[in-house]
């Protein structure tokens, strides 16, 4: 997984290397951040999670539950816009989550026992390679013939192998912004289909 998120993190995309021009979605949250901003945009992500996570719990498909916390910001954030200017109460929001991502980022790193992984399941190894390469293959050919964007490839497929957390961590780290909330969405959505397939499938073979 660990070599994976390398491989998609350092992949090239278009606009990457244009920098944030002035009144961009970047360099407008980034000026004249305050306290007050900050402790705002932190207590309003701590809500959406909070109201997304019991939302999840109460339909009964706790996999939704970041899709759901990636709607309800949305709704603060659309609120927030609609009390003063916008950004103005989360100013620095975006900052700040670009850096909690590198905290997030950090403890799959740090969480991850490469040593073991390879001792125990050397055998496994040549089977994910193999998965993955055809993963990618597939992906990036079907995504070619079909005019998306090299961005959008790669959080689709970040989405799939890593789910919506690592896909969603990815575009805000890589300046994404736009896709951070359908990378969100794309990966609960996967998650919730696969995991009706395999189960499925686990009964049918079983």
């Amino acid at each position: 997984m660990a070599v994976y998120l390398v491989f998609v993190m350092s992949w090239p995309a278009e606009d990457e290397t244009r920098p944030p021009g002035p009144g961009s979605l970047t360099e407008t949250s980034r000026e004249g951040a305050s306290s007050l901003s900050l402790v705002a945009a932190l207590a309003a992500a701590c809500l959406a999670c909070a109201v997304g996570e019991s939302l999840a719990v109460i339909l009964g498909v706790p996999t939704w539950s970041l899709a759901f916390a990636a709607l309800v910001a949305s709704g603060l954030a659309t609120f927030a816009s609609a009390l003063s200017e916008p950004l103005q109460l989360f100013r620095g929001g975006e900052a700040l989550g670009s850096a909690l991502m590198l905290v997030f980022f950090a403890v799959i790193g740090v969480s991850s026992d490469l040593v073991g992984a390879l001792s125990l399941g050397l055998s496994v190894v040549p089977f994910l390679l193999v998965q993955l390469a055809v993963h990618v293959a597939t992906l990036f050919v079907l995504g070619q013939a079909s005019g998306l964007s090299t961005q959008a490839m790669l959080i689709a497929s970040n989405a799939n192998i890593g789910g919506p957390a690592t896909a969603a961590a990815m575009a805000a780290t890589r300046g994404w912004g736009g896709m951070v909330q359908p990378a969100l969405l794309t990966g609960s959505l996967g998650y919730a289909i696969g995991t009706s397939i395999g189960l499925a499938t686990a009964r049918i073979l079983v």
